[in-house]
């Protein structure tokens, strides 16, 4: 096939006659290779953003210049990772393809490929040591971005896999007529990941037909999972997961503490993180111990038993005087129940009751002494079931 550039021998990138950089062999081959072209598909990607955007198949929308697309276009691509930002693709007048920066959230990010993570990707998963990126990464998060009616060619900034073919193609818009039409294949986010962790990339064709926009994959691409920061492919491939969860953990729940709590006080050798209400708390690690006070979180034993145990919400530990019982949903009374004195025939017919009880209607299996379930027995007992 014959090449749109001339390579130098140990270049990482050169640029060709019409001043688009053309990504080295090694980083093509990276992605995929080097692809056949041209084709003249249809749109077929989830991978579109932006505030007009009308449904999952990324139509295009129209500006006051031209249609345009939205997507997250690699803007700085080495072996093991790209640099992902919004982009605008647009057709000015002809059929020619450009591209520019859009209105709104303009926030770009690294994603990795499979063994590699940290800045700019060079690091090994195996070397790295950081923190991740606990910013979820999904489409929605660009919601507000929408087209620039008053764009800025940068076409000449970044990356290409190729540029500026050409290739008679139908246009719809036309009525089925074909047109010359100019091609590119640039790194782009065909799909975004539901975790928010990472998303699928793939070598992408552009394709600018008079009056519409086609962006489909390129021939015989495939999608490349790519991972944010600190975080690397799953067994299966399928999905971006923490390189070191435990870390990863604290570092999302050090910004979604619950009111009142605060890591400064978590040991990881005593405490455990747990969710409630999406937000985060801390407890004792071992059972049978509670926090020494409010004040202070030192795991002391705590063992639940009829006269206290932990605190179901700041995890002190609970003690309850002479007379009264631990009752853990008795938030009232600081989880303490007065006790209740009972008889054997309360034991038997229930609190207040004797056999006469059933005399008549009742049956003998309403009596509490055939209940074989814990629970229902004792709410035979204290008079709180149904049949009582």
């Amino acid at each position: 096939m014959k090449r749109l550039v001339f390579l130098f021998s140990y270049a990482l990138l050169s640029t060709s006659a019409f001043a688009h950089t053309i990504l080295s062999t090694d980083i093509q081959n990276a992605w995929g290779g080097e692809l056949n072209w041209i084709l003249c598909n249809e749109t077929n990607t989830q991978g579109c953003i932006g505030k007009e955007l009308i449904a999952a198949d990324c139509n295009a929308y129209k500006t006051s210049k031209s249609y345009a697309y939205l997507f997250m276009l690699a803007r700085r691509v080495n072996q093991y990772g790209a640099y992902f930002c919004p982009t605008q693709f647009v057709r000015n007048g002809g059929n020619s393809t450009l591209f520019a920066e859009p209105l709104g959230n303009n926030t770009c990010i690294w994603l990795c490929r499979a063994g590699y993570t940290g800045d700019e990707c060079l690091t090994k998963v195996s070397d790295y040591a950081g923190a991740c990126d606990i910013t979820p990464f999904l489409r929605e998060n660009y919601n507000d971005i929408k087209a620039n009616p008053s764009w800025t060619n940068i076409e000449s900034t970044f990356p290409y896999f190729q540029a500026s073919g050409r290739a008679n193609c139908t246009s719809l818009a036309t009525g089925g007529r074909s047109n010359d039409t100019e091609h590119d294949i640039l790194l782009a986010i065909d799909k975004f990941l539901p975790s928010g962790n990472g998303a699928w990339a793939r070598q992408m064709e552009f394709s600018a037909r008079n009056p519409d926009l086609q962006v489909y994959p390129a021939n015989a691409s495939s999608q490349i999972l790519v991972c944010k920061i600190g975080y690397k492919p799953n067994i299966s491939n399928t999905d971006c997961e923490p390189i070191d969860s435990s870390a990863c953990t604290m570092a999302i729940a050090s910004t979604k503490m619950c009111n009142g709590w605060n890591l400064s006080g978590y040991n990881k050798d005593m405490h455990m993180l747990e969710t409630t209400d999406d937000c985060y708390k801390y407890k004792c690690k071992n059972a049978g111990q509670a926090f020494a006070s409010v004040t202070d979180h030192t795991c002391i034993d705590c063992a639940t038993n009829n006269r206290g145990g932990p605190h179901p919400i700041d995890g002190t530990c609970v003690k309850c005087d002479t007379g009264y019982i631990f009752n853990k949903n008795n938030a009232t009374n600081n989880y303490c129940t007065k006790a209740i004195g009972l008889t054997k025939l309360d034991l038997m017919y229930g609190r207040g009751k004797t056999k006469a009880s059933y005399d008549g209607t009742k049956s003998v299996n309403d009596q509490c002494w055939t209940k074989t379930s814990p629970d229902e027995y004792k709410e035979c007992v204290m008079n709180t079931n149904k049949n009582k």
